[in-house]
């Protein structure tokens, strides 16, 4: 299952608005293990870029997920990529 959140200043649990992943944390949105993060940035509704690291992914070399991972989250989006995508690390 993939949850997401949107980035902001002001954190909102109702309108699922966080600064970054430890603000998850911290409001008890996510448990501490066995839980995944990544990010991604849209651009005229397409995917543009995919950070596979989060401080969700302790457990994992770097805090990233895995590039089939990532795919598979990409596929599961069914969102078009960008012709500039890009991805983090």
């Amino acid at each position: 299952m993939i949850t997401l959140y949107r980035a902001g200043q002001r954190t909102s649990v109702r309108q699922r608005i966080f600064a970054g992943h430890r603000q998850l944390l911290t409001a008890g949105e996510v448990p501490e293990h066995g839980c995944r993060g990544f990010s991604i940035e849209v651009k005229h509704g397409r995917l543009r870029a995919f950070y596979r690291n989060s401080i969700l992914n302790i457990d994992l070399s770097e805090f990233c997920i895995s590039i089939d991972e990532m795919d598979g989250i990409i596929g599961s989006l069914a969102m078009k990529l960008s012709d500039d995508f890009v991805s983090y690390p």
